[in-house]
């Protein structure tokens, strides 16, 4: 591998910081800071406190923090390297598109029946709901499930929440993020064209969705911060706030397994699993209560889920031991 090769990998890596596609789009992380100063004069809080809590030396150069910037590096390496090889939305959206002619015994056109604004909006909003509804599901999945829980406990293992924390996954949960988004995307962008054509449009703002445009630049990073903005009972209730995101993170056992959401709480309350911000205390620490130096490191980020999984594994395979009978006669 030359040094442009090196280069131009090294670019790519960093290439989320410029691109409002990604949540920590540059552009995103500066319009976090009028926000908490919004916040704050609604709220009557002090400004100043709030910006040290954003701004904190030992929270961006904690441990915690410095291990979430190399993971994002080599996670984006990683994937950037895995992309050649991985499913891509055109595959299948290509298969299903020829899969629906077979249920459908044809093609039934709907071409026409709806302006194309709102055949626009409508692919706009449905791609939107089926992407965040199945980042709950799996989400929890990481969650409820003992062998993927050991590589998505690498996310929690933060202690110290910066918006960088979002990428602070193992390369496993990666791949299953990014095999899920694949077939959801794919799969309505299909059903679209299948029924209207290929006159279909994704309405964006600079690329990006532009609900997803909406919640990035309106505090999404936020939710991986020390910054705890609430949105009040009743819009909680169909939002997540960065202060419900920030319970989910709790080292609290009575705040595990809440707000599995990203954008939408609805699913949240369909799951059983919405807890609002006002029913918590304001003051909570986050992390998975191991006080180990070795959860900072990379090493232990990369190997330990393996080895743990592999030792569940192991065990629920194994034989159960037969007791030997007790001689009653001997005692």
């Amino acid at each position: 591998m030359d040094l442009g090769t090196v280069t131009t990998l090294l670019w790519d890596a960093i290439s989320p910081l410029f691109s409002p596609q990604k949540r920590i789009f540059v552009g995103y992380l500066a319009a976090s800071i009028p926000l908490i100063i919004l916040y704050c004069l609604i709220s009557r809080q002090k400004i100043r406190r709030f910006c040290q809590s954003f701004f904190s030396k030992d929270i961006w150069f904690s441990k915690s923090a410095q291990l979430d910037y190399s993971i994002f590096i080599i996670n984006r390496i990683f994937m950037l390297l895995m992309a050649p090889i991985l499913l891509t939305k055109l595959a299948v959206a290509t298969y299903l598109f020829e899969e629906f002619h077979v249920i459908f015994n044809g093609r039934p056109s709907a071409e026409g029946i709806l302006p194309d604004w709102a055949v626009s909006l409508s692919f706009t909003f449905l791609i939107f709901l089926f992407d965040d509804a199945s980042k709950y599901w799996l989400h929890r999945l990481m969650h409820r499930n003992h062998f993927l829980w050991q590589f998505h406990k690498i996310h929690h293992d933060a202690e110290k929440l910066t918006p960088f924390t979002v990428y602070r996954i193992h390369p496993v949960e990666a791949l299953l993020f990014s095999v899920r988004a694949v077939l959801i995307q794919g799969f309505v962008i299909a059903l679209f064209i299948f029924f209207f054509g290929l006159n279909v449009t994704l309405i964006d703002i600079l690329g990006a969705n532009f609900i997803i445009f909406l919640f990035n630049i309106t505090g999404a990073n936020l939710r991986h911060s020390h910054v705890r903005i609430t949105y009040g009972n009743w819009l909680e209730k169909f939002f997540i706030s960065p202060a419900q995101h920030q319970i989910h993170h709790s080292d609290n056992v009575k705040h595990y397994d809440k707000n599995f959401g990203v954008v939408l709480a609805i699913w949240d309350w369909i799951g059983g699993s919405l807890l609002l911000a006002s029913n918590t205390p304001k003051k909570i620490t986050f992390g998975n209560k191991n006080t180990s130096d070795k959860i900072h490191s990379l090493p232990y980020t990369y190997l330990a889920p393996f080895q743990h999984s592999g030792k569940r594994m192991i065990k629920l395979l194994s034989p159960p031991v037969k007791e030997k009978p007790i001689n009653k006669s001997s005692l």
